[in-house]
């Protein structure tokens, strides 16, 4: 069975699909300090991005009892995760490194300060992490040295970047109210726009599967949108949220869309 975490003011535990119809039912749940604006899973460990709460790692192997293991305070405020076994990538004031290696103690290995200091998500493919990083824009830090990151590339936008996704050598960036931008990073030093779409609302957050993007679009809900041509993506048929899309997100096997429970 795969299971679907949403994160809002805690973290709840959740099976079906973004597409369903009616509300899925839950699973389980934990409170969380303060607001859960990302959350990552890696094995059976959620680490979660707290804002003021900074990161959380909790222990979902039994779903209908999630238990919080481990937390590292807050440098700024935590809003975005990636996580792996051993590290976490963490958007709090800029890139911070965390070793998880051992969960129940995380320590920071190394971290990067960014113009926006931070305010997104992150995704880390390869050597390279990849934020949104609010009104600065889009930020790619190398990572091939854990204990020193550092900014190789960038790419400021007209809007907010929130959310990211990385899919062959695009980047997917929900832009605040610039909407959806679509940047070649084939060369990361020099990230350049090869597409856009104007939502409706306020682009929060993103995820990409085939052809398609899903943003999350605050008031108006998810968008989604064709990008089998790139550099002309079109708007589909929305996705009405049963309430406004903001600060919840959905995470599936390796991405995350910010969702709430969707009539379609």
């Amino acid at each position: 069975m795969t299971y679907r975490l949403f994160a809002g003011f805690g973290l709840c535990f959740c099976t079906g699909i973004v597409y369903a119809q009616c509300e899925p039912p839950l699973l389980g749940s934990i409170d969380t300090p303060a607001y859960c604006a990302s959350v990552s899973v890696a094995s059976t460990i959620a680490h979660v991005a707290d804002g003021d709460g900074g990161l959380l790692l909790i222990d979902v192997s039994d779903p209908a009892q999630p238990v919080a293991i481990g937390s590292l305070p807050p440098f700024h405020s935590a809003t975005g995760v990636y996580a792996t076994e051993s590290i976490s990538y963490l958007s709090d004031g800029g890139l911070h490194i965390v070793d998880v290696s051992d969960p129940m103690n995380p320590s920071t290995m190394g971290w990067c300060t960014t113009p926006g200091f931070g305010g997104g998500g992150v995704v880390v493919i390869g050597n390279l992490a990849y934020m949104g990083d609010g009104d600065s824009g889009l930020q790619i830090i190398s990572v091939t040295d854990p204990t020193a990151p550092v900014i190789v590339g960038s790419f400021d936008s007209s809007g907010s970047s929130r959310g990211v996704v990385v899919r062959d050598q695009l980047a997917f960036v929900a832009d605040g109210n610039a909407g959806l931008l679509i940047l070649d990073v084939s060369d990361h030093t020099n990230p350049t726009m090869v597409g856009s779409l104007d939502t409706d609302g306020w682009a929060s957050d993103v995820d990409v599967v085939g052809d398609l993007a899903f943003v999350a679009d605050l008031y108006p809900g998810v968008q989604i949108i064709d990008i089998s041509d790139p550099t002309h993506p079109t708007p589909l048929r929305p996705l009405t949220p049963a309430t406004a899309l903001s600060g919840s997100q959905c995470v599936t096997e390796s991405h995350s869309l910010q969702t709430m429970p969707l009539a379609y």
